[in-house]
C-alpha cells in the first residue's frame, strides 16, 4: 500500500521545521483535532537512518541533540 508514497530524505546539515500535533484540552474546552504546530529551525547533524534524524536547534549550537 505504501509503495507509491516517496520518503522525503534529508542530508547532513539541511535546515528543516518540525511539525508537532498540538493536544486537545477538555478543562478549557478547546479542540485540536488534526492541528498542528511548527517548532524550528533546526539542522539535521546526525544521520541514523530509514528516515531519523539528529536535529539541533540553530540558535542554539551547544545544546543536545534531539532524535
Amino acid at each position: 500500500m505504501n509503495e507509491s508514497h516517496t520518503q522525503h530524505l534529508f542530508s547532513l546539515h539541511d535546515i528543516m521545521m518540525v511539525r508537532i500535533q498540538v493536544q486537545s484540552n477538555a478543562d478549557i474546552n478547546h479542540v485540536s483535532k488534526l492541528s498542528y504546530h511548527l517548532q524550528g529551525p533546526y539542522e539535521i547533524v546526525e544521520l541514523f537512518g530509514h528516515g531519523a534524524y539528529g536535529l539541533r536547534k540553530l540558535s542554539s549550537p551547544d545544546a543536545p541533540t534531539l532524535k
